[in-house]
């Protein structure tokens, strides 16, 4: 790649490679919708044609997601913050891999002048020539800056670009296809450092979609995001438990404790017996002394 440092280039030879795939989620909407419009239908009954710009804040939101600005692209700021979150019965998700195919000459591309990744997905197929139109589609990255490097996109309608969830591209509106580009050497990037990037797009009126991307970024998957990239959504009212509740998770292992018994009656603490006292040893019965019989008295002879 032309005009790049050194730096760029040595981290392009340690990671580049054929491909990069990226997952991204795609939230299918119907024409009911007040942001999405029916084939025929004059958008501008309800805002204005064209390219708008301002109509996301600069920053995303603390949940990753745009929040709507003063420009004009939604009726509200409550439609809007259905775009990207799960809505039931608003929206319907789908999960899409997206592959940037390395082209030769250093940079990434995803080209789709015939963008419709939902064809028989969502909530179907409405049009007369078996396209799905009015989806929303968010991709979350991050890439180590070397410096040199440049993001251009090319489509309709609406895209935005966050660089360090900072808006760095603007193409807002339901409009022809257009394109933009931004120079990461313009954004005050640090060289070597991780940074991340966050695209949101919307296919919001038919008959046409293009969806082009050409980057000398190496874009990896943004783990961290996971909370957030994956939607926000609405939940259906909390209902009373009807099973024992899940313990909370332990962090360290501790001893299981020993199991619950069912408690007894407290009993008085038992005595130990009292000895019986010992009896005397029994002796043998002593004989009574054996006395020679006593003689009958001798009387003295009567004198004649």
């Amino acid at each position: 790649v032309a005009g790049v440092g050194p730096l760029f280039r040595r981290g392009r030879r340690e990671l580049e490679r054929q491909s990069v795939v990226l997952d991204c989620v795609i939230r299918d909407f119907k024409a009911d919708h007040p942001d999405f419009y029916d084939k025929g239908e004059v958008p501008r009954e309800r805002m204005p044609l064209g390219h708008l710009l301002g109509g996301v804040q600069t920053q995303l939101g603390l949940d990753g997601k745009p929040v709507c600005g003063d420009g004009g692209v939604a009726v509200s700021d409550a439609s809007f913050a259905q775009w990207f979150r799960d809505v039931p019965g608003v929206n319907k998700r789908v999960d899409f891999k997206m592959e940037f195919v390395e082209s030769g000459d250093g940079t990434y591309v995803y080209d789709h002048p015939a963008f419709f990744p939902i064809d028989g997905q969502g909530w179907g197929d409405s049009w007369r020539n078996g396209r799905n139109y009015l989806f929303t589609l968010e991709l979350h990255s991050t890439f180590v800056y070397y410096g040199g490097e440049r993001f251009t996109f090319r489509g309709d309608d609406d895209v935005w670009v966050f660089i360090n969830k900072t808006l760095a591209v603007d193409i807002g509106g339901i409009h022809d296809s257009i394109e933009e580009s931004v120079n990461l050497d313009d954004l005050q990037l640090i060289p070597g450092e991780t940074a991340s990037l966050d695209l949101f797009f919307a296919e919001r009126h038919p008959e046409h979609s293009n969806f082009r991307v050409e980057t000398t970024i190496i874009m990896e998957p943004d783990t961290t995001v996971a909370p957030t990239v994956g939607p926000t959504p609405t939940l259906a009212p909390t209902l009373a438990p009807t099973s024992e509740p899940t313990p909370a998770p332990k962090s360290p292992p501790t001893p299981a404790p020993a199991p619950m018994l069912t408690p007894v009656p407290t009993l008085p603490p038992t005595l130990a017996p009292t000895p019986a006292p010992t009896p005397p040893p029994t002796l043998a019965p002593t004989p009574a002394p054996t006395s020679a019989p006593t003689p009958p008295a001798t009387l003295a002879p009567t004198p004649a």
